[in-house]
């Protein structure tokens, strides 16, 4: 086994792929290189295992901040302890993604090659992905709070002018939204993701989509809160002795803490974008702006559910994955035998060669799906996939490594075949037609 494993990583490893540099007088010059010949240049290619497992890293810490982001706007919070190390570490990294995506290669559809010139990826970086990145790494209203503070050093104090800067620091801090661009980023990494974890893609996609209908939820519960924040110290402005504040301060519900507040404003998200909206947590009747949030809300929340029972249908279809295909197809064989009367005696052999193609390439078209492929890159799927029945075909043991590539071209014309016990192939004294190599049995 090991042997195996050693001469699939040996013929891998022989390929070389086209790459895109530049002269001084800046003309193209195309070449095959390596990924290590291509790193001798401190150029990073893309589909690298150590740069794959750093975007995987970049990529999880993204989502922790696009969650903790609107809970922190939401509920007037600054991060403290373990979250601000957390957040230190996520702008440390984010700082350094910037430097290692100038130095990262791309590939240009044009040319079908891989870009390895500095300053082409540093142009195509600048051009596509940069913005997102600085604009989401700068923290703009920290930047703008401390200009505020220091030409006015009563900005944070209660009163006169100084509260009404407060109000303006307040608003200042939804710039922190900003950083929500992220998620933009976040679809550069997930194939990568999908890879590592190594699931089915139909079961990916449903994860992905619990994980965006939890983030709305998540999303729209913070701003509820936020906006009944806001309410409450607009009534309290109003008259001190007022009872009821808000949806979460009033005659019929009191919650304190803020754990307990985004409980409750999760579980109001979710009853609400799935219409179901029980009556418990509602916006007071007072409050104009709450009114205002749960229409907003509502409309949202109604086209989220019908995006969401539309993929999951979808999804259960692609559950059922290349196993129903495979009934499907073997469905097909036996009415075809019964419509033309094929003897029970033959229905049997038939039954089991179909049962042991479809069980090989699970009711796909291998080949129709190989051709689509470059050359190259279809043998080399052809190698991995059939590198135990490859090296059980006796003509291939009299070819050499060095003709790997015209035994995967004979290979891709042969044909999976599975016989009963007993079945006579080939009489002494006929005509041949075909060649058989037993691989088992």
């Amino acid at each position: 086994m090991k042997k195996a494993s050693t001469d699939i990583q040996l013929y891998v490893e022989v390929v070389r792929q086209i790459t895109r540099r530049r002269t001084a007088d800046r003309e193209p010059v195309f070449a095959e290189e390596t990924a290590e010949e291509v790193w001798k240049r401190w150029i990073i290619d893309p589909a690298n295992a150590n740069k794959v497992r750093w975007d995987i890293c970049v990529g999880g810490l993204i989502l922790c901040s696009v969650i903790s982001i609107p809970f922190y706007i939401g509920f007037d919070m600054k991060p403290k302890g373990f979250m601000h190390a957390l957040d230190s570490l996520s702008n440390v990294f984010f700082w350094s993604d910037i430097l290692v995506n100038f130095r990262t290669a791309f590939v240009d559809s044009a040319d079908d090659a891989l870009v390895t010139d500095f300053k082409d990826i540093s142009y195509n970086y600048l051009k596509t992905w940069f913005a997102v990145d600085f604009f989401s790494v700068v923290d703009v209203p920290s930047i703008v709070e401390f200009f505020i503070t220091l030409s006015n050093p009563q900005a944070k104090s209660s009163g006169g002018s100084g509260g009404q800067l407060t109000k303006l620091l307040k608003v200042v801090r939804l710039f922190r939204l900003m950083k929500l661009v992220r998620l933009m980023k976040l679809g550069r990494y997930m194939d990568a993701i999908e890879e590592t974890l190594g699931v089915q893609p139909a079961v990916f996609d449903l994860l992905v989509l619990m994980a965006q209908v939890t983030f709305v939820a998540h999303f729209f519960a913070c701003f509820f809160h936020m906006v009944g924040a806001a309410t409450c110290e607009a009534r309290l402005e109003e008259n001190a002795d007022e009872t009821d504040l808000c949806w979460y301060d009033n005659d019929n519900i009191s919650i304190e803490s803020t754990g307990d507040k985004y409980i409750a404003a999760l579980y109001w998200a979710f009853t609400t974008m799935t219409t179901v909206g029980y009556g418990d947590i509602t916006p007071i009747r007072e409050s104009v702006s709450e009114k205002v949030y749960a229409i907003f809300m509502m409309m949202i929340g109604a086209t989220v559910f019908a995006f969401v029972l539309a993929s999951v249908s979808n999804l259960a279809e692609s559950l059922k994955g290349s196993g129903a295909e495979s009934k499907k197809r073997l469905a097909t064989v036996m009415e075809y035998m019964a419509e033309k009367n094929v003897p029970p005696s033959l229905r049997l052999g038939i039954r089991r060669h179909w049962q042991y193609v479809l069980s090989t390439n699970l009711g796909l078209d291998e080949m129709s799906i190989i051709d689509k492929l470059p050359l190259r890159l279809g043998q080399h799927i052809l190698y991995l996939a059939h590198y135990d029945t490859i090296k059980r075909i006796s003509i291939f043991t009299y070819m050499s490594e060095e003709c790997m590539g015209l035994k995967l071209t004979i290979f891709r014309h042969m044909m999976p075949a599975a016989f009963a016990a007993n079945t006579l192939l080939f009489e002494a004294g006929g005509l041949p037609t075909e060649i058989y190599f037993l691989v088992t049995g």
